[in-house]
């Protein structure tokens, strides 16, 4: 995701519990990454800072210890395996506080700092946006967890196939495509079963 300017780096949002209920913290553009309610988001968002890279100028590289690089064009990369973890128990707590969350504190350093803050970009809008209208994203009891868990750009939509879903979810549409072909066969068994009733050898045909 580019910001809007070299330097800056992304907080993301969490969920936190405040005056007896949960409330969402919106992430947000800074030129430090700010507290996030110690949730381990992964790729360098482990809990408190942000390992995943840094700046250099106006140039922007990536920490190949914990970011998944498969475009060979991004060659703004190092490696720097001193911030992997050794980690026994998984947690897969996603929210800080109340009866079972994530219990860290906000530092007293970032509770007395005010730096400047910048808002999501349009970008990150826009998939917000479209990821409220997905009906699949919303919490359900009868399942684990959403059908999908990331993008791996701002631009692509939650039914494109790039998308990380949970397992056994296919893509919007694998479903309908799996019944049409599945029809298409049933129709060629039925259609060779009545020439071979009437004498006729089946041809092989070409699939439209």
């Amino acid at each position: 995701m580019r910001p809007q300017r070299a330097g800056l780096l992304w907080t993301p949002g969490w969920w936190g519990w405040t005056d007896g209920i949960y409330r969402w913290h919106g992430g947000y553009w800074g030129e430090t990454v700010g507290f996030y309610g110690g949730i381990d988001y992964g790729f360098g968002y482990f809990g408190s800072g942000y390992v995943g890279g840094h700046w250099r100028g106006d140039q922007f590289f990536y920490n190949r210890t914990v970011n998944n690089i498969r475009n060979t064009r991004i060659t703004n990369v190092y490696v720097d395996n001193s911030v992997t973890r050794n980690v026994t128990t998984i947690n897969r707590t996603s929210f800080n506080g109340g009866a079972y969350g994530v219990a860290a504190q906000r530092p007293p350093a970032a509770q007395a700092a005010a730096p400047t803050l910048m808002p999501p970009t349009a970008e990150q809008m826009r998939q917000h946006s479209m990821a409220v209208a997905e009906h699949a994203q919303r919490f359900d009891p009868a399942r684990a967890g959403p059908a999908v868990y990331g993008n791996s750009r701002a631009t692509e939509r939650l039914v494109e196939p790039a998308a990380v879903r949970a397992p056994g979810r296919a893509a919007p549409g694998a479903s309908r495509r799996r019944a049409a072909a599945g029809r298409y066969a049933r129709m060629e068994r039925c259609a060779c079963a009545g020439l071979r009733a009437r004498g006729a050898t089946p041809r092989a045909g070409r699939r439209g």
